[in-house]
């Protein structure tokens, strides 16, 4: 079950960890996949920062995404829907 967020501090929380980015179309076809570790997560601009320990950064523009959601099943684990059938699925292990 999904609950929306409203609150996207949540995510600068997260420091010194592993994710896992998973991109699904056409409802459940996975045709992206990026793990990586980062130092922390910043919000800004309209974008979600991963800042990594060699300095470069990853980023997701929030934007593009219609609704964010925490998934209840599972803990540490996130939904970023951009249509009905495109979303990117965000684990943190």
């Amino acid at each position: 079950m999904e609950k929306q967020l409203t609150d996207l501090t949540i995510f600068e929380g997260y420091q010194n960890r592993q994710v896992i980015l998973n991109y699904y179309q056409d409802d459940d076809d996975l045709w992206k996949r990026d793990g990586f570790h980062f130092a922390s997560i910043q919000l800004a601009n309209e974008k979600l920062l991963f800042l990594k320990k060699d300095g470069s950064t990853s980023q997701i523009a929030l934007q593009e995404y219609k609704t964010i959601a925490s998934n209840s099943d599972f803990q540490n684990y996130y939904v970023f829907h951009y249509d009905a059938h495109t979303r990117l699925e965000i684990y943190f292990p």
